[in-house]
């Protein structure tokens, strides 16, 4: 098992959230609705971060592949031209797809901070945008609106990079997301992968889960 079921959970609960927050606002018009979404999506992220650091093994970040050295030489197998040069096949994420999952969590915290402090200039304000100045809350509200352009490219190349894996690389990563499992040849198996974890405690991740999700829903909604 290389993906816990909590890792699995809220990756596509995020992608529902992100999802729905977009369609509330800009199909539905509905605020309140992108509000709610925004929430969930705080909850999720809050507790991914969480997560990173009392999760299974390649739930954490502490694991990630994320050294200048791994990402240029991951890099630079990944893109070669060479016939002898193949990237380094990891167990859980890539040194790309590393990087990739900590901008996503990064900019989509961003997001939603931000949307608590946000209004549209007439009637609908984030749930802390009248505990600082209209100035501040003007400025935060254009960041706002600007950082999810950022998001949609984050989410773009995100899924391109996934067709190219999928297809292009035959690693099927869109099931491992689902199932939690992957399959490597014996021969690629290197000192990073670790085996032998078990996974983190489903308990736990539901208590710490819940444990935010109350929080903001005092602290925001009730």
């Amino acid at each position: 098992m290389i993906w816990d079921l909590p890792t699995r959970l809220f990756h596509w609960l995020l992608v529902i959230a992100v999802g729905y927050a977009w369609f509330a606002v800009d199909v539905l018009e509905d605020m309140e609705q992108h509000f709610y979404a925004g929430y969930s999506a705080l909850t999720l992220i809050l507790f991914r971060i969480i997560w990173g650091v009392l999760g299974s093994y390649h739930s954490r970040f502490a694991h990630f592949p994320l050294s200048i050295s791994n990402i240029k030489s991951y890099s630079k197998s990944l893109f070669s031209s060479k016939a002898d040069i193949q990237p380094r096949n990891y167990f859980g994420h890539n040194p790309l797809g590393a990087l990739s999952s900590i901008a996503i969590i990064g900019i989509i915290l961003l997001q939603t901070l931000s949307g608590l402090f946000a209004n549209d200039g007439y009637y609908v304000y984030g749930p802390l945008a009248e505990s600082i100045s209209s100035k501040l809350s003007a400025f935060i509200t254009e960041v706002h609106e600007f950082n999810f352009n950022i998001i949609a490219t984050l989410i773009a190349l995100h899924i391109i990079a996934i067709v190219y894996y999928q297809w292009v690389k035959k690693q099927k990563l869109i099931a491992a997301m689902i199932h939690g499992k992957k399959t490597i040849a014996a021969k690629e198996i290197t000192q990073d992968a670790d085996l032998t974890t078990k996974p983190a405690s489903n308990i736990l991740a539901l208590f710490i889960f819940l444990l935010i999700a109350s929080a903001n829903y005092f602290l925001f909604i009730g």
